[in-house]
């Protein structure tokens, strides 16, 4: 429900800043997504299970035209991580290697060109 609720805040302004915006990337070169925030959604039960912890990890990547779809993209299986369609699928980052340095630059194709993306692990 709290991933709702701030996807509805997020939505509803241009690209409001709070302690989950993402501004800059180690490696980024150039201009990566101007709007995204990531962090973690609290998915415990507190009633049956009060003292444990469970965490979902999201990266939300907002579209700039606030009446596009959104898309929730979990990747399946064991090991699979969503990061992987970051990264290496769909996403709207790549990572690259210049002799022994790692960069991260914007896909030239991607699917938050059309829709509001929110990757979860």
């Amino acid at each position: 429900i709290y991933l709702v609720i701030f996807i509805c805040i997020a939505l509803a302004e241009s690209c409001p800043k709070n302690i989950h915006s993402v501004d800059s990337l180690p490696g980024a070169s150039g201009s990566i997504h101007p709007c995204q925030y990531a962090g973690y959604l609290d998915v415990r039960n507190a009633t049956k299970f009060p003292k444990e912890t469970h965490k979902l990890f999201y990266w939300f990547f907002r579209h700039s035209d606030q009446s596009k779809p959104l898309v929730i993209w979990m990747n399946g299986g064991p090991g699979s991580s969503s990061m992987f369609a970051v990264f290496l699928e769909g996403g709207p980052l790549r990572v690259t290697k210049t002799d022994s340095t790692f960069n991260i630059t914007a896909a030239e194709l991607t699917w938050t060109h059309h829709y509001h993306v929110v990757y979860l692990d």
